[in-house]
Parts: structure tokens; sequence; C-alpha cells
């Protein structure tokens, strides 16, 4: 029974300790060589998480884990954008226009691989929520143009190298 009871306190736990305050603690503490050593499993899914859900405390930390991610962690860090972009378009955009700008880092995100759809292993993407980013970007006006044409020429290739096999 004390098993279980710990089972449900743990994430709780995890999510209270994660803020952005902490992340860039650590961004700041262990720099560009050392934060993916440094940054517990629990802790970066949490960010991952709260990235994916569009909450704009935590899109705003982007910019400043783009330096300091391993290669693994920008996989994981262009889904969450791409993820973010439907409940929040708008702070998605600012950040992905950031990156944009940047463009000096090893595994660096933005337009060109936020706004491609996460491929499952099968190699498909999530029709319904391409329709939804799709539509978000559309009612978000010009400044959603760029990632919406990535979108769109992302999935019409899916759809051409389907249609060949």
């Amino acid at each position: 029974m004390k098993r279980w009871m710990l089972l449900l306190v743990i994430p709780s736990v995890v999510s209270a300790t994660t803020t952005p305050g902490n992340i860039e603690h650590t961004i700041t503490e262990y720099g560009v060589k050392n934060f993916a050593k440094n940054t517990s499993p629990a802790q970066w899914n949490e960010t991952i998480k709260n990235i994916s859900f569009g909450k704009s405390e935590w899109l705003a930390l982007v910019p400043k884990l783009t330096p300091v991610i391993s290669f693994e962690q920008g996989i994981q860090l262009s889904n969450a954008l791409y993820y973010s972009i439907e409940p929040n378009t708008k702070d998605t955009l600012v950040v992905l226009n950031i990156l944009d700008k940047q463009k000096i880092y090893q595994y660096q995100q933005g337009t060109g691989t936020s706004c491609v759809p996460p491929m499952s292993e099968s190699g498909k993407y999530d029709e319904v929520l391409y329709q939804k980013t799709r539509i978000a970007l559309l009612n978000v006006g010009p400044q959603g143009a760029d990632c919406l044409w990535v979108l769109e020429a992302a999935v019409e290739e899916l759809k051409t190298t389907e249609a060949q096999k």
C-alpha cells in the first residue's frame, strides 16, 4: 500500500520542484557542456510537457535551452514546440522567430524543424493534430505563414512518399 502512495506522490513532487526558474538556474549553473548531464529525466520530461502544453512561461525559456541541449533533447524540444502551436500559437511563433534568428547552435530549433509534424515509428503523423495545428496557424494571420508553409510541405511530402509505396 505504501508503494502505491509513493507512486502517487512522486509526480506531484517533481512537478512542484520543476519550474522555469529552476531550469534557468540549471542552465546558468552548468552551461552548454553540462546541462544535459545535470538535468534529471524527470525535470526534462516536465519541461517538455509544459512546453508541449504551450505554457507561456515555459515557452519563454526555450531560447535559453537551445544552446545547452543534447541531440536527443533537441528532437524532443522540436516535437514539444510543434505540439505547442495549437494551444498557444502566438507565443510559439514568437519563440520560433527568435530561434530562426539565432542560427548558431549545434542542435538548432526553429520553424524549419518545429513546424514539421512528429512521426510515429511507422512513419505516420497525427492527422487530427495536423488539422488543428493548420487551423491555428491560419487563424493567427500572416505571422503563421512560414510555419504553415513548412507544415503543409512536410505533410504533402509524406503523402507523396506514402502513395509511392
